[in-house]
């Protein structure tokens, strides 16, 4: 059957071409104009050029889907430009500002957003470019560039995540005979967990004894109705393959000690079923990395039952990997990985002493931390 709302033609390496190339082929002819009016003001051709031209001399506002990493090279090089023809530079700068308006409503949105970015390359430049915003009470916020830009494509891309969650989930109540309106409706009303801030700041990976299971109980269900759910399929992957960037980085040292900090998947937990540092752990070993653990949420006099027989098996010899202090064996890791915040980890830092360390849990006083968000 001939789908009726597929684009035949359409290809996905070519759409994000298409994306920065639009960047680029608007963007530039955009500044090059600008720096032409900028050049003719500065030289008092137009002794009462508006205000607006004065603004626009300080400050460049790209366009508002301006990729990632596409500021800088542009203001980079419109500052060279700006050199050759005399323009002083001192007045240029580069402002990327998203909007986070929907077609039918963009009026609306523009005078009620939910806050305002604004990507700058130097505080003057945000400073014209917010004059434009004055009579907005929303929030501001004041980035990088490129930080701006890809705040906008984070919430798109977490508008078609949201979308095609819902749709898969309401096609498994379908199969299920459920009504999934219901469902998700209710789903909506926690404000603590499902719709709020948590759970969307980049850290590791997820597990403990809840997560991965139900994500695989809810994947069963679906295959078992012959009902194909390619989002909610890719979780675990997606989780497998955060870890597996942790591990290489770690190979990347070659053979060097680790100390690593955490084995419960949280503080205040000893649960060490489908931990991700159990798997780190166990990856490590494998790869014949010399490994020490610290963790005083785990004693393992204390882990019994499912909790035992799961760390038995993919940790058989933890005891023999687990330390009860951790300066006995800091000094002699050449990588620390801090996988939890515990309370003796806040004074670190005065005892690291240059060794390479991992923060996956972004601790900002570990100045030059290696961690997997940049």
């Amino acid at each position: 059957m001939i789908n009726p709302f597929a684009e035949t033609n359409w290809n996905p390496d070519t759409a994000a071409r298409r994306a920065f190339g639009r960047s680029l082929v608007i963007g530039f002819p955009i500044l090059s104009l600008l720096l032409l009016l900028l050049k003719r003001w500065q030289s008092g051709a137009w002794p009462m050029w508006p205000y607006w031209v004065a603004a626009i001399g300080v400050a460049v506002g790209l366009l508002c889907w301006a990729l990632p990493a596409i500021a800088k090279p542009i203001y980079l090089v419109w500052y060279g430009f700006g050199c050759s023809m005399g323009i002083v530079v001192a007045n240029l700068g580069v402002c990327v500002n998203p909007e986070f308006l929907r077609e039918g409503s963009a009026i609306k949105d523009f005078e009620n957003p939910p806050y305002t970015v604004i990507g700058e390359s130097d505080t003057r430049a945000g400073d014209a470019l917010l004059r434009v915003y004055a009579h907005l009470s929303a929030p501001v916020h004041r980035v990088a560039p490129d930080e701006a830009s890809m705040v906008k494509y984070a919430s798109n891309n977490f508008h078609a995540l949201k979308v095609a969650f819902a749709n898969e989930i309401g096609a498994i109540c379908q199969k299920l005979e459920i009504d999934g309106q219901q469902v998700m409706r209710v789903f909506c009303e926690d404000r603590e967990l499902n719709i709020s801030p948590r759970y969307l700041r980049p850290g590791f990976g997820f597990g403990g004894s809840c997560l991965p299971k139900d994500l695989r109980a809810i994947v069963y269900v679906a295959k078992d109705r012959d009902l194909t759910t390619p989002l909610l399929n890719s979780v675990l992957a997606s989780n497998d393959a955060h870890i597996q960037r942790v591990v290489d980085v770690v190979l990347e040292k070659r053979r060097a000690s680790v100390l690593m900090i955490g084995l419960s998947f949280k503080v205040g937990s000893d649960d060490l079923r489908e931990s991700p540092f159990v798997r780190l752990a166990e990856d490590l070993i494998g790869k014949g990395v010399p490994l020490r653990i610290y963790d005083p949420d785990v004693a393992l006099r204390d882990v019994f039952g499912r909790n035992r027989a799961y760390v038995d098996e993919h940790l058989p010899h933890v005891g023999q990997l687990v330390v009860q202090q951790l300066d006995e064996v800091l000094a002699a890791a050449d990588v620390v990985i801090i996988g939890k915040k515990l309370p003796d980890v806040a004074g670190l830092p005065s005892r690291l002493q240059g060794q390479f360390v991992i923060d996956l849990v972004g601790m900002p006083e570990l100045k030059g931390a290696l961690r997997p968000w940049g």
